[in-house]
């Protein structure tokens, strides 16, 4: 009898022995290091907002704006870690080659053991920015001016840094095509205008004599700076000379 009761206590104190190892099991896991979405969507947010600074677009008073969309249903887990503060996260995207309003954001979440989740969270991006948008039609080729735009601030959607801030001065610009009221001006819309005009009066000066000669001509074509155009010699137009814009309105030619 003795034996029997002894028997069953050491039956009863195994099965007490393993309640409490399960219990030990469950305790640890509920004391794993947990990832929240909250604390992912900010490193994600940080990384956007950190590339925006780098390419310059939230550097004259921009706002930016971040929505990620759902990635995971629950908390990312780490059982071998006691504190998600120990968590590392480094994101890396395209928006560096491309700022486009829509992109993968790719978050990589290292434990100090090494152990690493991958997690790819999609984004939308908007940005509020003050823009010169053009108040009359601007001919292609016509020098823009203040009257013909007004600054506003628009939220942008795309093509971020394509558009024209109203930080940039428009005196000295000119249209490449043809603009609409309405129509929000675009980096690949404008051009320096031409220092010298087809068919307007220049200054030539003539390089290469005993002595610099300064004479009136006409150019012959339209030219920036650095380019090299004809003009016609205003006392004798059967006299030509090609020469290198330097200037509004100046031609230097080199005999």
């Amino acid at each position: 009898m003795t034996r029997l009761t002894d028997f069953l206590s050491t039956r009863r104190l195994s099965a007490i022995v393993s309640v409490l190892a399960s219990l030990a099991i469950v305790v640890g896991v509920s004391q794993a290091a947990t990832l929240s979405p909250r604390a992912l969507q900010e490193a994600v947010m940080r990384h956007v907002e950190g590339v925006a600074a780098d390419k310059g677009l939230v550097a004259h008073g921009e706002t930016l704006s971040v929505e990620t969309l759902p990635v995971a249903r629950r908390a990312i887990d780490f059982p071998s870690v006691a504190s998600a503060d120990t968590l590392a996260i480094t994101c890396e995207s395209s928006l560096m080659q491309y700022f486009a309003p829509r992109t993968l954001i790719r978050a990589r979440i290292q434990a100090p053991d090494g152990q690493v989740v991958e997690v790819g969270v999609p984004v939308k991006i908007s940005l509020s920015k003050t823009v010169w948008v053009a108040k009359n039609r601007v001919m292609a080729g016509q020098r823009l001016a203040a009257q013909d735009f007004k600054a506003e601030r628009r939220a942008l959607t795309d093509s971020f840094d394509l558009a024209v801030g109203a930080e940039i001065p428009l005196e000295t610009l000119a249209s490449r095509l043809v603009l609409q009221p309405g129509q929000i001006l675009q980096i690949g819309q404008i051009v320096n205008p031409p220092a010298v005009r087809q068919n307007e009066p220049v200054r030539v000066v003539v390089r290469g004599l005993p002595v610099k000669v300064a004479l009136k001509g006409t150019a012959m074509s339209d030219g920036r700076i650095g380019d090299r155009v004809r003009v016609r010699q205003s006392l004798n137009r059967a006299l030509f000379y090609t020469g290198v814009v330097k200037g509004d309105n100046l031609v230097e030619v080199n005999l």
